[in-house]
């Protein structure tokens, strides 16, 4: 996720929004909480509302918070996951 940015809508899929944020930057990204066509990655879960609307707007990747959450895991385990892998 080095130099991605995401933004998250909804539910994340046993993460917190804070975890979620964590976990973006320690992999290398940056959080933000709006979508533009700067994102490149938006994490959705129940309830995402607007912020998926945005991003299947401009086009942008949607990843489900289940399968986002899967990789802090991955990448503590001593993986190097891509998100293309999830």
């Amino acid at each position: 996720m080095r130099g991605h940015r995401r933004a998250a809508g909804g539910g994340r899929g046993g993460l917190t929004r804070n975890e979620g944020n964590e976990a973006v930057e320690h992999l290398g990204g940056k959080s933000s909480g709006s979508v533009s066509k700067r994102t490149d990655l938006v994490v959705v879960g129940d309830g995402a509302g607007s912020k998926a609307a945005k991003a299947e707007e401009l086009g942008l990747r949607i990843m489900p918070s289940d399968r986002f959450a899967a990789l802090p895991a991955a990448h503590h385990a001593g993986e190097e996951p891509a998100l293309d892998d999830f």
